[in-house]
C-alpha cells in the first residue's frame, strides 16, 4: 500500500494534485493524520491546517489552505507485469 497527500479544489472539489509520501515515513505521516491503530488506514483522512503544515514541512511543499483541502490517502500502485507495448524502443 502507498500513501499520498492529495489535494482537492476548495471551489469544485476536483483533484488538482498529489505527492507519494516515501515509505519509510508513511507511519509518521499516518500519525500525524489521526489515523487510529485500530482503524485498516484505507480511508481518506482531511488534514487540518496543523496536519498539513507538518507534513508540508517535512515532504517540501507549500500549503495553501485558503486554496486547498489536504487528504491523507492510500492506494494500490499499478503492477508492473513487465509488458511494454510494440511502440516502445
Amino acid at each position: 500500500m502507498i500513501y499520498r497527500i492529495v489535494t482537492y479544489g476548495r471551489p469544485d472539489e476536483r483533484m488538482r494534485g498529489s505527492l507519494v509520501i516515501p515509505n519509510n515515513a508513511v507511519s509518521w505521516a499516518k500519525q500525524v493524520a489521526g489515523v487510529q491503530p485500530e482503524d485498516d488506514g484505507l480511508g481518506e483522512y482531511l488534514l487540518s491546517e496543523d496536519q498539513t503544515r507538518a507534513l508540508a514541512q517535512y515532504l517540501g511543499f507549500k500549503p495553501e489552505p485558503e486554496q486547498f483541502y489536504y487528504y491523507l490517502e492510500p492506494y494500490e500502485a499499478a503492477e508492473d507485469t513487465g509488458f511494454q507495448s510494440a511502440d516502445v524502443a
